[in-house]
């Protein structure tokens, strides 16, 4: 059997994880309690795609990003 993907999401009182297509419904509901993708999350998500893995960033972009975040 097949590792489920989960997709963690985060409200202020904390983050959990759930199955990519309930993820989807959350991020979908107009009122869904506030639930979102942290900024830090692998995941991008869009209504016309859904999620998607981001892209890998080379290690000097993401230690600029890294310094700017810091600041």
């Amino acid at each position: 059997m097949a590792k489920a993907t989960l997709i963690e999401l985060e409200i202020p009182q904390g983050r959990k994880a759930f199955p990519v297509e309930q993820a989807d419904d959350l991020l979908r509901m107009k009122f869904n309690g506030g639930w979102k993708l942290p900024e830090d999350s692998e995941w991008t998500w869009c209504a016309e795609k859904g999620f998607e893995k981001r892209k890998a960033e080379s290690g000097k972009r993401k230690a600029e990003a890294t310094a700017e975040n810091a600041e």
